[in-house]
């Protein structure tokens, strides 16, 4: 089976065309080997894809001819990338330790937002 079909039958990218662009531009590695859009695959393969920043890994245990849901897709292949490290979790801080930043997704300060910075900037100005 060809490596662009078969990336897009287990969903791995959108269309068939993203597809063959990811092969084209050597987004996608068969054993290790940069593959072209019709690069032949067979069962026991090591597919390697670049999805954005991640390189996925994945093993080939079949095949189907035409795109097919997720759950049936997930028969065709086993996916053989490393667990991703554990980042830290963020932790909140207060903002009177950080007047002048924000986290993101916070807003505009409310009132007692503003009466806290404004304690904390009388605080270091001192």
């Amino acid at each position: 089976m060809r490596v662009d079909k078969w990336i897009w039958a287990v969903r791995m990218v959108k269309s068939r065309t993203l597809a063959g662009d990811c092969c084209k531009r050597g987004k996608v590695e068969i054993n290790g080997r940069k593959a072209k859009p019709a690069a032949a695959i067979k069962i026991g393969d090591i597919v390697t894809v670049d999805n954005g920043s991640v390189w996925k890994k994945y093993k080939v245990t079949g095949f189907i001819p035409k795109r097919v849901s997720a759950e049936l897709a997930a028969k065709n292949y086993e996916d053989l990338t490393p667990a991703a490290p554990d980042e830290p979790t963020h932790q909140k801080l207060p903002r009177t330790k950080y007047w002048g930043q924000r986290m993101k997704g916070e807003g505009r300060p409310t009132k007692k937002d503003w009466r806290d910075i404004d304690r904390a900037k009388n605080q270091y100005e001192d």
